[in-house]
């Protein structure tokens, strides 16, 4: 939605400037210049178009929003923007021709202040705008507040949570046994409380990841016994559903990658986890790797259902569980998690289905070739 809203309004800066060449070469130079100031100053976004380096207009909102005075100079804008390194790694990234996405940065005056930058190349502009940067700021210092406060919120109830769960798994445990109706209903109790817990859990880890609270620790590990591990953690689940767990690595059986493996560990075994319970009763999961580059891909495939082409996209979204989750059990935060972890781990996530033919989950990251990196670290070692 912000990339939609920040391209229709790099695109209404662009027809202004258009119409201001227009106007400038009808009119003359004094009515464009008053034209173009009641635009640009009218606007509750800072803009800013850059020629190289150089600041070639501004509107006051430029000024507010990086803390300087309003009666600041172009030149001084240029130089303030020069010593906010986040700001101008974007501008560089499109001086590459990289063509970068929004991104949020910091501005850190009196207070901090939370800036969405948006850029956009003016490519369909008549000289001498043509081929300048248009960056769009926007202030979402306070939705990145209001977001702040859900997480607290959200680790805050999951930590309450667990006072009384654990109150009542207690009381359930006390409840006399030798009865056959008080031992169901001991039991109804215990299973409704692990879910709870499970709940607790869930949401506590996905507020931890939003926080940035579970920092990337990068170690050694063997391909092979990150698998083998995520493998052994399901097995049992698969077995009950007879469902074949095949592993199919296509690269050398002793490759060393170098990443986060624990977050690694944690999103595949939520990716089998959902493919096992998915997976019609003898049914197969495929566990697959591949280097692709500097990059590493691991997918998880099963044979189920399928999701709806208008559902995928939201596959990821917490507490999303779509048609095909209606009778199974899970509270939609799994693949948020995965999500989160790679996302953690300077990876990312995705998924393709087919309805009747089954889901592909996968996973990317960034890992280091086997020569660049040392043995598999303590705990990881070959087998």
């Amino acid at each position: 939605m912000m990339l939609l809203i920040g391209g229709i309004l790099a695109g209404l800066v662009v027809g202004a400037l258009v119409e201001w060449a227009f106007l400038r070469e009808k009119y003359g130079p004094v009515l464009p210049e008053d034209h173009m100031s009641l635009i640009l100053h009218s606007a509750h976004d800072g803009l800013i178009v850059l020629r190289g380096r150089r600041v070639v207009l501004a509107n006051r909102r430029v000024s507010e929003l990086l803390g300087l005075e309003s009666s600041t100079s172009w030149d001084q804008l240029g130089l303030a923007m020069r010593r906010t390194p986040e700001l101008m790694a974007y501008v560089e990234a499109w001086k590459r021709g990289e063509e970068p996405g929004e991104t949020v940065i910091t501005v850190d005056y009196t207070q901090p202040r939370y800036l969405r930058v948006h850029g956009a190349l003016l490519d369909v502009a008549d000289p001498p705008w043509k081929g300048s940067l248009l960056l769009t700021l926007t202030d979402v210092s306070e939705l990145h507040r209001l977001e702040k406060i859900r997480r607290q919120f959200t680790a805050d109830i999951s930590h309450q949570i667990r006072t009384p769960v654990t109150a009542i798994r207690l009381l359930a445990e006390q409840l006399p046994p030798n009865s056959e109706d008080f031992g169901e209903l001991a039991t109804r109790i215990l299973q409704e409380t692990d879910r709870l817990q499970r709940l607790a859990d869930e949401i506590l880890a996905l507020s931890r990841l939003e926080a940035g609270e579970e920092p990337l620790e990068l170690e050694n590990f063997a391909v092979r016994n990150l698998l083998d591990e995520a493998l052994s953690a399901v097995r049992s689940q698969a077995e009950n559903r007879e469902v074949r767990l095949v592993t199919d690595l296509n690269e050398d059986d002793n490759d060393i990658w170098r990443s986060d493996y624990p977050k690694l560990l944690r999103t595949l075994c939520i990716y089998l986890d959902n493919a096992i319970k998915f997976s019609p009763e003898g049914g197969e999961v495929q566990l697959r790797v591949r280097t692709d580059g500097d990059r590493g891909v691991i997918v998880v495939v099963d044979f189920g259902p399928g999701i709806p082409r208008d559902e995928l996209p939201n596959v990821f979204h917490r507490f999303y569980r779509g048609t095909r989750g209606i009778g199974h059990s899970g509270f939609g935060l799994g693949l948020a998690i995965a999500k989160h972890c790679m996302v953690a781990a300077g990876g990312d996530v995705f998924a393709k289905s087919q309805v009747g033919q089954g889901s592909t989950f996968g996973l990317t990251l960034p890992i280091e070739s086997p020569s660049e990196c040392e043995t598999a670290g303590p705990g990881k070692e070959q087998g």
